[in-house]
């Protein structure tokens, strides 16, 4: 990208940027701490969700071991 395009583009973003109201700010910070609570939420619960399946395969691992052991 030559300097004069990055100049129009950063000229551009910064007209935009200066005719944001507060509303607008607060509107731009509350849609992006929704989209990064769900995303860490989300996150989270996969983690949780794979941890019992592991914990429920080690113990129907051991469950079965046990079982045939006695027989």
């Amino acid at each position: 990208m030559s300097k004069t395009t990055t100049a129009a583009y950063a000229s551009g973003a910064s007209m935009v940027i200066a005719g944001f109201t507060i509303q607008d700010w607060a509107l731009a910070v509350g849609v992006i701490c929704t989209v990064t609570t769900c995303l860490v939420n989300w996150h989270y619960k996969r983690k949780k969700i794979n941890h019992e399946i592991e914990f429920l395969k080690a113990q129907l691992n051991k469950n079965y071991m046990d079982g045939a052991s006695k027989s």
